[in-house]
Formats: C-alpha cells, sequence, structure tokens
C-alpha cells in the first residue's frame, strides 16, 4: 500500500525512467550528473558504467557514486523492481535489462568480447517498456555503446540528451547517440543534472522542451 500510494504522489512526473551510458572518463561525468538531482527525485536512475572484468577488479563504484548523491545507490539484483529516488548500477560482467514485468534481469553475456555491461541492451528494453516515458542520456565514452539504444528510444518517443564533445573526456559516444537518435542536444554534467530534475519532476517542462527527432543543438551549453 506505501509503494502505491508512493507512485500515486508522483504521477505528473513526465518520465517513468532515467538511463545512463557511460564508459571512459564516466565516472566523473556520473559524479557531476548525480552532484545536481535532487534527494527526493521522482524516478529510477540506471547507470551502465563499462567496468573491468570482476575476475581482475572489483569494483567500488556504489561506494564512489554514494559519496556525491543525496539518492540511494545500489548495484541491480536480479529480479529487483526499480524505484523511484534510487541510482541502480549495472554489476559487471552482466548486462542488465528490463523486462515486460518492470523488473531487471541481471543477464550472462559469455559471448560478448567488448566491456560489460553493456548500455545499448538495457536500452532498448527501457524503449520497449516505458515507450515516450523513457529519458536516456549518453556520457563520456569510446566507440559506440548506447547509440543503438539511443535511436530505439528516439523512435518510442523517448528524448535523448548527451554531453557536450567539449566537456566529455571522450566524445565517441555522445557523438554516436546524437547521430543515431538524430537528437542534437548536448549539454556539461552540472547542467545536465539540473536538466533532468526540471523535465522529469517540474509539470510541463517536457512538453515545453520540446526535444524532437530532428532538433540539432548540439553544444547549447558547454
Amino acid at each position: 500500500m506505501q509503494c502505491s500510494s508512493r507512485r500515486a504522489e508522483l504521477s505528473y512526473a513526465a518520465f517513468d525512467m532515467v538511463v545512463v551510458a557511460a564508459s571512459a572518463g564516466g565516472v566523473g561525468a556520473l559524479i557531476s550528473f548525480l552532484e545536481n538531482l535532487p534527494s527526493d527525485f521522482s524516478a529510477p536512475i540506471v547507470v551502465v558504467q563499462h567496468l573491468p572484468p570482476g575476475s581482475s577488479y572489483i569494483s567500488h563504484l556504489q561506494q564512489v557514486l554514494q559519496r556525491h548523491t543525496r539518492l540511494m545507490v545500489k548495484w541491480a539484483e536480479n529480479w529487483e523492481k526499480p524505484e523511484p529516488g534510487t541510482v541502480y548500477i549495472a554489476p559487471q560482467d552482466r548486462n542488465t535489462v528490463l523486462t515486460s514485468r518492470g523488473l531487471f534481469a541481471v543477464l550472462e553475456a559469455p559471448g560478448v568480447k567488448r566491456a560489460k555491461p553493456l548500455a545499448d541492451p538495457l536500452f532498448r528494453s527501457a524503449a520497449e517498456l516505458f515507450g515516450s516515458r523513457t529519458l536516456a542520456i549518453v556520457l563520456s565514452g569510446v566507440l559506440t555503446d548506447g547509440a543503438e539504444g539511443s535511436a530505439a528510444i528516439a523512435r518510442a518517443g523517448g528524448r535523448v540528451l548527451a554531453q557536450t564533445a567539449t566537456e566529455a573526456r571522450f566524445a565517441d559516444m555522445p557523438k554516436a547517440a546524437m547521430s543515431r537518435s538524430r537528437v542534437g542536444l548536448a549539454f556539461n554534467c552540472c547542467s545536465l543534472g539540473r536538466l533532468v530534475s526540471s523535465l522529469v519532476m517540474v509539470p510541463g517542462v517536457a512538453a515545453w522542451f520540446g526535444v524532437g527527432l530532428s532538433g540539432v543543438c548540439e553544444g547549447l551549453v558547454g
């Protein structure tokens, strides 16, 4: 009952899910982004940060991010239901997706040789489940992970934002996401945190802030 009441209170929220992709240079970007979110942020946030294999390095990303946000930060768990105001991190050596029941599935990915976890599977599953109520953010990283998933979110009517090429230590991922999703809005991470708070939590802002499929405004806030 308490959970149902909480969700009813958040009926004004424009987005039900925020998904974030980051790779090389992404931890600092994540910190700047999370520092600018309020303690009553009204949507779950699922973060995919490329991590080394667990056999060679046990990540302490949860503890690192927790020191820089008022939100709860935890590793995503299999069959867990994402809740508002919580930052979930996709675990090492796995791909995390959302099932049709709205639960996390943390999957083995033995055939994937690239850095894991991957953002594209999560982004695609979020697009399928939440459609236009999905907000994606792509931060610093090399190569193109997140681009295909961003395109799926854009096609579903969701919104895609990126870190500016001038601020990102590695601009490959933000540029690829913007190109594939045909959304050209990029911001520095501090501005991303404040903007996402407004888009998600302030009634009418998401409708006014028309991030369409053909906008080209890269570097609006550098």
